[in-house]
């Protein structure tokens, strides 16, 4: 398989996610929370469970921005302010120009004052 097959199973062989395996997924969110790559709501909006297929696509594209700020170390999970930078990251328009924001039931949803 050679040495590049090691980085790419190292994830797998993390003590984390062995535990969240051996435990059945209990506390999966909060590791995902932690890791940095979940989209945060924002002051302009609120990410949703429902939604069309332009938001899930918007979705994706902030969690690779994210992954990308990570990977750069524009991002350090876990460091002071971390999660206020990852707002400010979060915050930039939407990279889909017909995206609307939605009063509800969609990803983009406005939050109210």
């Amino acid at each position: 398989m050679g040495p590049q097959a090691g980085e790419l199973v190292a994830p797998w062989r993390s003590p984390e996610t062995v535990r969240l395996l051996r435990e059945g997924g209990e506390g999966f969110m909060e590791a995902i929370e932690a890791s940095g790559l979940e989209p945060p709501d924002t002051p302009l909006l609120e990410w949703s469970d429902l939604m069309t297929i332009e938001e899930s696509l918007e979705r994706e594209a902030v969690g690779e921005l994210l992954e990308r700020a990570i990977d750069d170390g524009h991002l350090v999970p876990g460091e002071k302010g971390w999660k206020e930078r990852q707002v400010e990251l979060d915050g930039l328009e939407p990279s889909t120009p017909s995206l609307p924001l939605k009063s509800g039931g969609g990803l983009f949803m406005p939050v109210s004052a």
